[in-house]
């Protein structure tokens, strides 16, 4: 398998984890239990395969040599700050649902 098919296949793994997180999200609105686990598995997911493993690899190995032929990384990537930006927003909405979800016995979201 050559390297970007790898980060290819990377790519699906990710955007059915965020396929994850929507369903979940539009269970949260609808006031439906969603399980804490779950979401922080998504979460640590996010951060430690999406962030660190993926993003890693495109910023050390695929984004160099796009640019030594002559493909500059805007519209390609994420800016490094809007990704840390979006992952501060998730961890900041998990925690909340966590301080939220004590107060709850029935509804919403579940441990």
């Amino acid at each position: 398998m050559k390297a970007i098919e790898l980060l290819m296949n990377e790519h699906r793994v990710i955007e059915r984890a965020l396929t994850l997180l929507e369903l979940a999200t539009m269970r949260i609105k609808r006031e439906e239990k969603v399980s804490i686990n779950a979401l922080n598995t998504l979460l640590k997911f996010f951060r430690e395969y999406a962030d660190r493993c993926h993003h890693g690899k495109e910023e050390n190995s695929l984004f160099p040599l796009l640019e030594a032929k002559g493909i500059p990384r805007e519209g390609v990537a994420l800016d490094e700050v809007e990704l840390k930006a979006l992952l501060a927003f998730l961890n900041s909405s998990f925690s909340q649902l966590q301080a939220d979800a004590k107060g709850r016995t029935a509804g919403g979201v579940a441990c």
